[in-house]
């Protein structure tokens, strides 16, 4: 299971380096096309709005999975081990439940208004929609292999 973890950790973060260069790309032909050539084009700031987003869901689903994100871990360091995996538990399991209800709700989202289209780009707005239940769902299965998995372990060493 760590193996499987590694790699989606490993897939996340280089779909994150490839949206992180397709910002800046776009958002630097916009700024040259604005101020070098003197003619805004209409579709970059859709376009690089949408890629934010999926840029930040993904790295929340990152920075979650590789215990990166904000916590209060004192109380887990303080405490005798059996304290500190019980508090550790509830952290990775009401991350899971958060996103569960991204899936859900996000999904709901995602149903609303299935033809609508941004008005400069003509993008589909289900790109941006589905990028909630998709981060959720993500979310969801490394909060899991979180739980599964003992921390420092070996690699074939797991929770049951």
């Amino acid at each position: 299971m760590k193996i499987f973890k590694t790699w989606l950790d490993k897939i996340l973060m280089a779909i994150l380096v490839a949206l992180a260069f397709a910002l800046i790309i776009i958002i630097g032909l916009a700024v040259f096309y604005r101020y070098v050539l003197g003619a805004a084009l209409s579709w970059p700031e859709e376009v690089a709005g949408i890629i934010f987003v999926w840029y930040t869901l993904l790295g929340i689903v990152v920075l979650a999975g590789t215990k990166s994100h904000i916590a209060f871990d004192f109380v887990e360091k303080s405490t005798p081990p059996i304290v500190g995996y019980i508090v550790r538990f509830i952290s990775q399991a009401s991350i899971l439940v958060y996103g569960g209800v991204m899936v859900v709700y996000g999904w709901e989202y995602f149903q609303l208004f299935p033809g609508e289209t941004t008005a400069a780009s003509g993008i589909n707005m289900g790109w941006l929609k589905i990028s909630i239940p998709v981060a959720g769902a993500l979310l969801v299965i490394n909060m899991f292999l979180n739980l599964m998995i003992k921390p420092d372990s070996d690699e074939n060493e797991v929770l049951v």
